[in-house]
């Protein structure tokens, strides 16, 4: 799935909210990431976790740019929240993040998450 950088809330009278092209993204890298898991358990909460995230961005068809446009942090942001309870227990036990994007050579991005105990 293609990488989306974590919007900022928007706010309404009726409360805050994310966009709906975010909302649905999220469900499905929730389902994504409960796939990639398969049917071993999530880090337990005890664990420090290192975790190293690539975000593949697919290229606009024109661009001018040398590297996707939204900052790096918002990317993470929306992957860790999407993986929340699913490939850890919660993502304040990641002690150590590295996180990297760049244009990708398969069309529609991907997204590269790798998980290893500090």
């Amino acid at each position: 799935m293609n990488p989306m950088p974590c919007p900022r809330p928007r706010l309404s009278k009726w409360g805050v909210y994310y966009p709906a092209k975010y909302t649905k993204w999220r469900k499905e890298m929730v389902k994504a990431a409960a796939h990639a898991r398969g049917k071993q358990r999530h880090a337990g909460a005890a664990r420090e976790l290192v975790v190293e995230i690539e975000c593949h961005v697919d290229p606009p068809k024109k661009s001018k740019l040398l590297y996707p446009k939204p900052d790096v942090d918002n990317y993470a942001k929306a992957v860790l929240d999407g993986c929340n309870g699913i490939l850890w227990a919660d993502d304040s036990q990641i002690v150590a993040l590295s996180v990297s994007k760049q244009w990708s050579d398969v069309r529609g991005g991907y997204i590269v998450i790798r998980i290893s105990e500090a």
